[in-house]
């Protein structure tokens, strides 16, 4: 799936620089003098639509009396609600109606954050950090909720076409595409006062490659925005030395938009 997607924007691209003509207009750069007409930016709204799970951010061990099993350490983040300031600066323009811009979003976001471990059997619930002794025979990490809140901070390639593509564009209907990187940083607040935030510094920031689809009606739009490099991590079940399968680096966030 993300995959499918990446090649589509890849072709999406490829045709759009394909089909511009020299009777679209003239090819305008990003320009300080004229900012304004260089500069757009947009206020993203989501309620119960962005869910993102990291990649894996390190290993803890299961112990049977005889043997360690190596399992994935992830934190996830379920947003209730999330509030989001966009800043688009075109850099090239082509005629009117089409330009590639740079994109740099910012999000704060009211969120439940968690640290897990891929574990079936039951562990302990302590919120200390992973214990690599042999005589620990449970994690030490949480396996469940950690605090509240997150934030974001994306850099994006997007190509624009129609409404808000250009200053001068009047079409009531835009789509973009866009492709970048994108920051996590959670949760904002740990509630178990008793832990020091440095107990769990590598597992409260991220990275993702994630692409994003746009659609802009006149001053309010829609995106959708889906990871890029989820990776499936695979480990073996402690209590049936069974193999296991985990999807790592997941990211789904739906948007609504509204044109400042």
């Amino acid at each position: 799936m993300s995959k499918l997607f990446a090649f589509l924007l890849i072709s999406v691209f490829s045709l759009s620089a394909i089909e511009l003509k020299a009777n679209d207009g003239p090819i305008y750069l990003f320009s300080f003098k004229y900012f304004k007409n260089s500069f757009n930016h947009q206020l993203g709204l989501t309620f119960f639509t962005n869910f993102t799970r990291s990649p894996q951010l390190g290993s803890g061990l299961v112990y049977t009396p005889t043997k360690a099993y190596p399992v994935p350490i992830y934190t996830y983040v379920y947003s209730l609600g999330s509030i989001s300031y966009e800043p688009q600066f075109r850099l090239i323009e082509f005629g009117n109606s089409q330009s590639i811009s740079l994109n740099t979003p910012i999000t704060l976001g009211a969120s439940v954050v968690g640290v897990r471990v891929s574990l079936s059997e039951t562990s302990r619930w302590d919120y200390e950090p992973v214990s690599d002794s042999p005589t620990e025979r449970s994690f030490g990490t949480s396996i469940g909720y950690l605090g509240l809140g997150h934030a974001e901070f994306g850099i994006f390639g997007s190509y624009n076409l129609g409404r808000y593509a250009t200053d001068e564009n009047t079409w009531p209907i835009g789509v973009n595409l866009a492709v970048g990187y994108n920051y996590t940083y959670g949760p904002i607040y740990i509630e178990n006062t008793s832990s020091n935030r440095s107990d769990y510094s590598d597992y409260l920031r991220w990275g993702q490659l994630v692409g994003r689809l746009g659609l802009q009606l006149n001053s309010v739009g829609f995106s959708y925005a889906l990871g890029l490099d989820q990776t499936t991590v695979q480990y073996f079940e402690a209590s049936t030395g069974s193999r296991q399968y985990l999807e790592t680096s997941v990211y789904h966030k739906l948007t609504m938009t509204f044109n400042l």
